[in-house]
């Protein structure tokens, strides 16, 4: 039986909806490549996809986690440094989207590092979107008991939030195209009307104890921006915060995605454009909002995310979202229900997408071979349009949710947002790797820039300031892990708390070694030619 691997370019966040994808086949070492018949996105999916990708619990709701940790400051320094890093390693993407659009985000630390990165890349990353269902489903039914004594319903609101998803995961591609406009649109409008309201209450325009008429309600002064607690250094609570930063940004990487099917002419205008929305994005969504409820939600209040009391211990409390507190701190009656009502739907909305997205993920990576033999035959043998099986791996992960039981379910929460945002630091520094490695390429083979269809303005610089900053973060996260805040000694559970992913991808890296001749059959064998003439397969120069 000939092998016949397929690639698919939309293992994303969009799924199998992508906006004219391309699909690649490896048959008898040829590559050809077929447009997706249909154009589901236009222009207004894709800008409001680039300026709200990300948006969901991690940027509402486990910021709160972040000010009570560093303040205001601190997570306002962390966004900072990584929206320099996404800036660098978006336009290092865009070069290698453009210039190879037979392969998608995934495969490049299969192409142009190794197969066995290639796989512990492909599954943490799918273990990510499997585990961002769950979480994205705590995070809603937090915020409904925040409103809702649910006391031993929880399941049942677990429950409904997860058919919800069921339904809306089920939808007609072009109503699920049209659903997750609207809700993004949803996401930036809240945040635009939200910095206009936060903006009047500070002069004392609305609401009560503006930090302008009275400068002691100003929490950036008192208690200030910075957690000054004396539990810890305070290098290392901003150091301590990092990761979720990366986990709120994650999936910027996709909204490249679609720059493979723009006309030649197009290509340079649109990432520029799209660069300026990334930037635009992080001051406006990101920067902005944090100043802002500094300046009205003290990081000592009670009611945030990670809150503890003098002796650094949890408070048991029903978190709330920070953008909801900065209204209702401040006697505004209507806005922190409205807020919290559109959080909730960016959660739903995130969840769905996390489905679709592993559903394709685990299909791709059976076809790919770096799936078990019995798992690639299901999902290879199953009906191509509803994904049963792939949706019921989603699904499976998704009843996760129902740990919201146990009493320490925060700490399984934290588990799952560290290992999501250490799977996208990896994935990042693999696409600058890989960017790299592709310059290298065409320099010792004597091939001009001027070939290429796009060329990154930043070049291999960016992308070497990019690698440098997540290795800088990774290593002083495993500072922080180790010994973290607050603690005079060494925390084997704050480490796998907080580093549990960079351990598990190097694991997945030796299991792939280990046992690629005998489990996974006979398809990743057959992947493997030498990696210049890999890459001269789909590289596609400039006519």
């Amino acid at each position: 039986m000939e092998d016949n691997t397929m690639f698919n370019p939309t293992s994303s966040a969009y799924s199998e909806i992508q906006p004219s994808t391309t699909v690649s086949y490896i048959k008898d070492d040829k590559i050809s490549t077929e447009k997706a018949k249909k154009n589901l996105y236009q222009n207004r999916h894709m800008v409001l996809s680039t300026l709200s990708c990300g948006m969901g619990m991690g940027l509402f709701f486990a910021s709160g986690q972040q000010i009570s940790s560093a303040g205001a400051y601190g997570t306002i320094i962390s966004y900072l440094i990584v929206g320099i890093m996404i800036v660098f390693m978006y336009l290092s993407c865009c070069e290698l989207i453009v210039n190879f659009p037979g392969l998608n985000i995934l495969d490049y630390s299969r192409v142009f590092i190794c197969d066995s990165i290639g796989y512990a890349v492909s599954i943490l990353y799918c273990l990510n979107q499997l585990i961002v269902f769950p979480l994205e489903i705590i995070s809603a039914v937090l915020l409904t008991e925040s409103y809702v004594s649910l006391n031993n319903y929880k399941g049942l609101v677990v429950t409904f939030y997860i058919a919800l998803i069921f339904v809306f995961s089920f939808l007609n591609k072009k109503l699920y195209v049209e659903a997750e406009f609207v809700l993004n649109f949803a996401k930036v409008l809240m945040m635009i009307v939200f910095i206009f309201v936060a903006v009047m209450q500070i002069f004392g325009l609305v609401g009560i104890n503006s930090p302008i008429i009275n400068k002691s309600n100003n929490n950036l002064v008192i208690p200030g921006g910075f957690n000054t607690n004396p539990n810890g250094l305070l290098i290392k609570k901003i150091i301590s915060v990092f990761i979720t930063s990366i986990f709120s940004c994650s999936g910027v990487e996709y909204s490249a995605i679609s720059l493979s099917t723009q006309e030649k002419s197009k290509v340079k205008k649109q990432i520029k454009n799209s660069s300026y929305q990334i930037i635009g994005r992080m001051l406006v969504f990101y920067v902005l909002p944090f100043f802002l409820i500094g300046m009205l939600v003290p990081y000592t209040n009670q009611n945030l995310m990670g809150a503890v009391d003098k002796d650094g211990l949890p408070i048991n409390t029903y978190p709330k979202s920070p953008f909801a507190l900065t209204f209702e701190l401040h006697g505004i009656k209507l806005l922190p229900v409205i807020v919290d009502v559109v959080v909730i739907l960016s959660l739903l909305s995130v969840s769905i997408s996390s489905v679709n997205a592993s559903a394709v993920l685990l299909k791709t990576m059976s076809k790919n071979g770096y799936l078990a033999a019995f798992l690639t035959k299901l999902l290879q043998d199953e009906n191509k349009n509803k994904n049963l099986w792939a949706n019921a791996i989603a699904f499976g992960f998704g009843s996760m949710a129902y740990l919201i039981y146990l009493p320490n379910y925060s700490i399984i929460f934290m588990y799952m947002v560290s290992i999501g945002g250490l799977s996208t630091i990896i994935l990042w520094t693999v696409i600058c790797i890989s960017h790299i490695v592709f310059r290298s390429y065409l320099k010792k083979n004597k091939q001009n820039l001027s070939q290429l269809s796009y060329v990154s303005p930043s070049g291999i610089f960016g992308s070497y300031v990019a690698i440098s900053i997540n290795v800088v973060i990774l290593c002083l996260t495993f500072w922080t892990s180790l010994w973290p805040v607050g603690s005079d000694g060494i925390s084997i559970s704050s480490f796998l708390e907080v580093y549990v992913g960079i351990p598990l991808f190097w694991f997945l890296v030796l299991i792939y070694k280990l046992t690629q001749n005998l489990y996974f059959g006979h398809a990743a064998q057959n992947i493997q030619p030498k990696q210049a003439n890999y890459i001269e397969q789909y590289f596609i120069l400039d006519d």
